[in-house]
């Protein structure tokens, strides 16, 4: 299993902090890099920005 994580980029467990708004209310939100470009991707593939999409979820 180390090995699995071993020969990953560094770069996408870096710790990302975005301020979105859910219902009205200002919020942060931490998540991996990896995280973010998934759901970066899936908001994009629904025709929505990714605060839009997260406030659906």
């Amino acid at each position: 299993m180390c090995r699995v994580f071993a020969g990953q980029d560094p770069e996408g467990y870096r710790q990302i902090n975005r301020s979105i708004r859910i219902d009205g209310h200002s919020t942060s939100i931490q998540l991996e890099a990896t995280f973010w470009g998934l759901l970066d991707e899936i908001a994009e593939s629904q025709g929505l920005t990714t605060p839009k999409f997260i406030s659906k979820l």
